[in-house]
């Protein structure tokens, strides 16, 4: 039942895509197109969120009748809350971190709309703050990581801390490297304009070009 009315309210969502398409169809790429398109695909985007958020509402409260049930709410909250707050801090973070550079990157492109940086940069931090939700785990671990008494006999450390400590370490890191590599990613490929009469025409009458041997020769100076 859910799932056709989904089905339904994506396709209601569509209904200005295909009737931009039709409109267009047969005409040039060109920036009013563009910027049409990309509003389009926005009414999609929001239909899609909201069917994710009642979806969660939905089983969270599932959930929570479920574990009352059986009397143990609260450990079920605490989960939640320790992947929400992971969630979250993903989120916004990653997500300020790469609009600013997507911004800073794309301002010489006229074609893009202003919130398409942003718009790009959250939905792939919310990406990687899902992934990240299954690291509550060692945040458990660290948060309740207490001294066991045993040190290590190289750097001294107690064992506690390469038990439950080390692995919350090494998991934020590596969350970290993967927002700094997809950023250095996107500047290792600059785009230029270049006047053409073919490919993607806009209104001014220019073309956009990605510069492959410049980016190439960007990511080998990044790496050495």
């Amino acid at each position: 039942m859910f799932l056709t009315v989904y089905i339904l309210l994506v396709l209601l969502a569509a209904l200005p895509l295909g009737r931009t398409l039709l409109q267009e169809r047969g005409g040039g790429f060109t920036l009013v197109l563009l910027h049409r398109l990309y509003r389009d695909l926005a009414y999609i985007a929001a239909a899609v969120l909201g069917i994710i958020c009642f979806e969660t509402a939905l089983t969270i409260s599932l959930q929570d009748y479920w574990f009352g049930e059986l009397g143990q709410r609260y450990r079920y909250w605490l989960a939640l809350g320790l992947r929400l707050g992971i969630f979250f801090t993903v989120l916004v973070s990653a997500g300020i971190f790469m609009g600013y550079n997507l911004q800073a990157l794309w301002r010489p492109l006229p074609a893009v709309p202003r919130s398409a940086p942003w718009f790009a940069a959250f939905i792939f931090s919310a990406v990687v703050g899902f992934v990240a939700t299954a690291l509550w785990v060692p945040l458990l671990g660290f948060l309740g990581a207490t001294a066991t008494g045993t040190s290590d006999p190289v750097f001294g450390k107690d064992v506690s801390f390469y038990l439950l400590a080390l692995p919350w370490y090494d998991a934020v890191v590596s969350t970290v490297i993967t927002v700094l590599v997809a950023t250095m990613a996107l500047w290792a490929l600059p785009p230029e304009y270049s006047q053409s009469d073919s490919g993607l025409v806009f209104r001014q009458g220019r073309a956009l070009r990605w510069n492959w041997p410049s980016g190439i020769r960007t990511w080998s100076a990044l790496l050495s």
